[in-house]
């Protein structure tokens, strides 16, 4: 069957008016692209987290804009002193700035009250100094621990590490990410870990796009339909994961409860 030119036509004309009213809902309901800057190292950049969580947003009606600052094996207070991560706070028109500390940082008493405190401190403030949110990414222990920081086993190095996330977001009044919590939760269930035992899967990295989703938009991940190359159910258990232990304990994480939308 052939398409006379007029209805060619027509039916060009109807897809670019569709276009054209999709634009302008994105617009008109001021759901412009949240902008998230990533500051860390391997841990961030493994899996390209930042493209995961956009496809998990995207999925969940939130366009998002990101840039990421990171190398591998960098500790925030190398960040501090490169200045690099502080000039793109400051130049980019930020709505939220993640910051990712080095994974063993955390784990040690020395380096959490001498490197990591005073660096999140500085970051998080020039962050708040340019109208953005910080949010701490809480990253998790290795799976066999790291014993040269006196931690034999994952569940002791994370112990470890959660307890300086929280502390310092405390003491900022940051919310923070976590993801180190979550993967506990579930690595029995779904392999999270790369072979080194210590970056993240291609799994672990969706479970912490899931965490950030949940962390900075305060909405159930779930909901998200968006699975980044995983199997389908794999994706859903880890989103349900995040969102349990996200969601489940908005005020340990100092995440504010969810504006509800008016209707009428």
């Amino acid at each position: 069957m052939r398409i006379s030119a007029p209805a060619r036509l027509g039916f060009t004309l109807a897809i670019v008016a569709l276009a054209v009213v999709v634009a302008l809902r994105v617009f008109s309901d001021g759901r412009e692209p949240v902008a998230i800057l990533f500051v860390g190292n391997s841990y961030t950049t493994a899996n390209d987290l930042a493209g995961t969580l956009a496809g998990i947003a995207s999925a969940g009606g939130h366009p998002i804009r990101t840039d990421v600052v990171a190398w591998g094996g960098a500790w925030l207070r190398d960040h501090v002193d490169q200045g690099t991560a502080g000039d793109a706070v400051v130049n980019g028109d930020w709505d939220f700035v993640v910051l990712q500390e080095q994974s063993v940082v955390p784990s040690s008493p020395t380096h959490r009250l001498e490197a990591m405190f005073p660096a999140v401190r500085q970051l998080a403030t020039t962050a708040q100094r340019q109208g953005a949110e910080p949010v701490l990414f809480m990253t998790w222990g290795r799976r066999d621990g790291f014993p040269e920081t006196g931690h034999a086993s994952f569940v002791s190095m994370q112990a470890a590490i959660t307890a300086a996330y929280t502390e310092i977001a405390d003491e900022l009044g940051a919310r923070v990410a976590p993801v180190g919590e979550t993967w506990a939760s579930i690595m029995d269930r779904v392999d999270l870990f790369a072979r080194d035992g210590s970056h993240p899967s291609p799994a672990g990295t969706y479970l912490a796009a899931a965490v950030l989703y949940a962390a900075i938009f305060g909405e159930d991940p779930v909901e998200a339909d968006y699975a980044g190359g995983l199997d389908a159910d794999a994706a859903l258990l880890l989103r349900s994961a995040a969102a349990v232990r996200v969601l489940g304990h908005l005020e340990r994480w100092n995440i504010p409860e969810p504006a509800q939308s008016s209707s009428g």
